[in-house]
């Protein structure tokens, strides 16, 4: 692989070094190589053939709104094409360079600025990661509620370029509805606080900041509502013979009106590879035969390279009735409170015939919910990748949206 050289304006560099400082930027191969790219899949099947397409020539760190302001300006002026950067942990590919363009790395701005336990909000800068802001929210008796997959390796800028959900969604809302302001640096390096927009004159200027993938600024900090601890956490699965079946149960439970921290509905695949006995508690229900199981621990192996060869005997093996769709269910909050919502859900996945499979499965599938995101890369030994959609539509048309997808992937 050939790292193709590149020669930036003296005074462009000798601007960047009066901004920053002589520690503050790099345009070493090694750090040029590392930015080349974030956690979309086209870029790890690159990473996978060591070939890339766009390789920045500069990576900056600043540290303070004016280096940001002053930076973009010296870039624009010198016609030097810029992109921010948090965690690199997007899967669009918003986060790669044009060649020969200047990454502005906003790692350094990592501080919480204020945290109001009374009006429950917390303002951050947007380098800080998603799980180290988490964690001092929880030191304190709180948490933001947001979960994502990427939460190890995604900062609040990140959260907010990429309009990212999390896996508390359900009952906390996406990072959209969890922002009150934010600050952002434009084009021309004017500073701007969208609290200074009235929303009541019809314009939301966080919104149309929030999701714009750092296309229209450059997200510096944010104040985001959170919430306190909660108190208890109770675990739940279910197993229904038809993933229609739960995708009713789900219309019904959302219907009512309660808000679970987690809903999360396998088909049968899915739930195959997923479907073993775990945890200690005596509630866990076993409805899979053993040499299913052996099976599927063999698929999870290297034995996926026949499985891609012959999918059609994987997917008829999944429809199988024993298999069936896996619900895991998660509540938080008051004890009282929570447990009168799962008797709810308990009484509308028993109304749709599911088996009650106790609390083993809900219990593995949070303690390894982050694991999926770091499993990828070992596929492409095996000669495939992975890839991820979000879709979205209304109760009446999930059905036929599913099988459409299904039947279109099945081959």
């Amino acid at each position: 692989m050939q790292i193709p050289q590149v020669t930036l304006p003296p005074k462009f560099m000798a601007e960047v070094k009066a901004i920053v400082g002589p520690n503050g930027f790099s345009c070493t191969t090694p750090d040029r190589l590392s930015y080349c790219r974030d956690a979309n899949f086209r870029s790890a099947i690159q990473a996978h053939y060591s070939k890339f397409d766009n390789f920045p020539a500069i990576i900056v760190w600043p540290e303070t709104n004016e280096q940001i302001s002053q930076l973009i300006k010296s870039a624009g002026k010198n016609k030097i094409a810029l992109t921010p950067y948090g965690g690199g942990s997007g899967v669009c590919g918003g986060a790669i360079n044009y060649q020969g363009g200047m990454i502005l790395d906003l790692k350094k701005m990592n501080r919480i600025l204020r945290l109001d336990g009374d009006r429950l909000f917390v303002d951050v800068e947007s380098g800080m990661f998603g799980q180290n802001l988490e964690n001092e929210l929880s030191r304190q008796g709180y948490t933001l509620g947001h979960f994502p997959s990427s939460i190890y390796s995604a900062t609040i800028g990140g959260y907010l370029a990429a309009r990212s959900a999390g896996q508390h969604s359900s009952k906390y809302g996406k990072i959209e509805d969890m922002v009150i302001d934010l600050e952002f640096i434009d084009g021309q390096g004017k500073v701007y606080q969208t609290s200074d927009v009235s929303r009541s004159k019809g314009l939301d200027l966080t919104q149309i900041i929030v999701g714009s993938e750092g296309t229209l600024g450059v997200i510096t900090k944010s104040r985001l509502k959170i919430f306190p601890k909660p108190k208890t956490r109770i675990y739940k699965s279910y197993n229904f013979s038809k993933v229609e079946y739960g995708m009713e149960a789900l219309r019904r439970i959302m219907q009512t009106g309660i808000k679970p921290d987690v809903l999360r509905l396998y088909d049968e695949l899915d739930s195959l590879l997923m479907f073993k006995k775990e945890g200690t508690g005596n509630d866990d229900v076993d409805v899979m035969p053993e040499f299913v199981k052996n099976a599927a621990a063999k698929i999870k192996s290297k034995m996926l390279k026949l499985v891609f060869k012959g999918p059609l005997v994987i997917n008829e093996l999944s429809r199988l009735s024993w298999a069936g769709c896996l619900l895991v269910v998660m509540l938080e909050g008051e004890p009282n409170i929570i447990e009168q919502q799962l008797s709810i859900i308990n009484s509308i996945c028993i109304d749709m015939n599911a088996k009650d499979l106790g609390q083993g499965l809900s219990r593995h599938w949070h303690k390894h919910r982050y694991s999926v995101s770091y499993k990828a890369s070992k596929l492409f030994t095996d000669g495939a990748f992975t890839d991820t959609m979000e879709v979205a539509t209304t109760w009446d048309n999930l059905e036929r949206l599913y099988n459409g997808v299904i039947s279109r992937l099945k081959k």
